[in-house]
């Protein structure tokens, strides 16, 4: 994108600069995105070169969702739960979680990073499911 006015006092002094932006996400250590943006020279208004934002910010969504099932399951490792047995309590296909772990093509869905973080949260959710829910 080749930007040629402000937006915001519609001159044409404008200068391409590189933006940063630090993502969080419960349990996923923090990501860095770098994209492309741009300021006035005129009067320092700055925006972001929406493609640019969007691809980089896609890209980081994908590396805070590996991290956090990553980080996830390290700690129910930890606290004594195997990946197995959750799988079995979640009645998951077996392997799953180790897919969505150590392969770095797959990321989990929504709905299984959302329930893994329910079970980092409330380990006791892995009892109760191996309980058949009693």
């Amino acid at each position: 994108m080749s930007e040629s006015h402000c937006f915001e006092c519609g001159r044409n002094q404008v200068t391409q600069v590189e933006r940063s932006l630090v993502l969080t996400e419960p349990y996923a250590d923090p990501v860095t995105i770098s994209f492309e943006g741009y300021e006035c020279d005129d009067c320092g208004a700055e925006f972001a070169d929406d493609t640019s934002y969007e691809s980089a910010l896609a890209q980081g969504k994908r590396k805070l969702r590996k991290s956090a099932l990553i980080n996830i399951v390290d700690d129910l490792v930890e606290m004594g739960y195997n990946v197995r047995s959750i799988e079995f309590a979640m009645q998951l296909p077996y392997r799953t979680i180790s897919r969505w772990k150590n392969d770095p093509s797959i990321n989990p869905s929504a709905a299984g990073l959302a329930m893994m973080r329910y079970l980092r949260t409330y380990p006791w959710l892995i009892k109760v499911g191996q309980e058949k829910y009693n």
